[in-house]
């Protein structure tokens, strides 16, 4: 797992083998970065489920201005703090060591970028959407991808507008934004 682009491009992140996280590879990273293209620049971005943080790590090495990422594994949560430090993007990353629900919940910042990538086929992607809208947690120019595998399929009703769908082997990218 590594940084592909921008300020820390080419850094190999820490991971360790666990059956309870599955990293993006690096060919569906780049291609998910891709698709966002200039969004990412000086977004606040929030990473949830996020394992040991190469997404929203890469968000920020590709020039995003702040990145949230929920992580309720205490393990998991040190190994983004030890990614941060060593790509050094420790100052514009915040961890939050707890469930996504209750984190979502509570929040009262406003994201111009969410990433999920839930444990596949568990029905957390619509709970979490459904706690998004509630709490008003996305701008209203704000888009939400979500990661998930290739048989799930996401339909997030009238309220949103999907934008990108893509298939990588086992996963699948959906980027949606609100409908106006």
């Amino acid at each position: 797992m590594r940084i592909i682009a921008g300020s820390a491009g080419g850094i190999k992140l820490k991971s360790i083998k666990s059956r309870q996280v599955r990293p993006t590879l690096d060919r569906v990273k780049e291609a998910l970065f891709n698709m966002l293209g200039q969004s990412i620049l000086d977004s606040v971005f929030l990473d949830l489920y996020a394992g040991f943080g190469g997404i929203g790590i890469e968000a920020l090495s590709r020039g995003a201005k702040k990145v949230d990422f929920v992580e309720k594994n205490r393990k998991f949560a040190s190994i983004i703090k030890r990614n941060l430090n060593k790509t050094n993007l420790i100052n514009f990353g915040e961890i939050y060591c707890e469930d996504v629900y209750n984190f979502l919940q509570k929040t009262s910042t406003q994201y111009d970028i969410i990433f999920m990538d839930p444990p596949y086929n568990k029905g957390y992607v619509k709970k979490t959407i459904n706690i998004i809208l509630e709490n008003r947690i996305l701008n209203s120019r704000g888009l939400i991808v979500i990661e998930t595998a290739s048989d799930e399929k996401i339909d997030l009703g009238k309220k949103f507008q999907m934008i990108r769908e893509r298939k990588y082997g086992s996963s699948q990218i959906y980027i949606y934004k609100l409908s106006l």
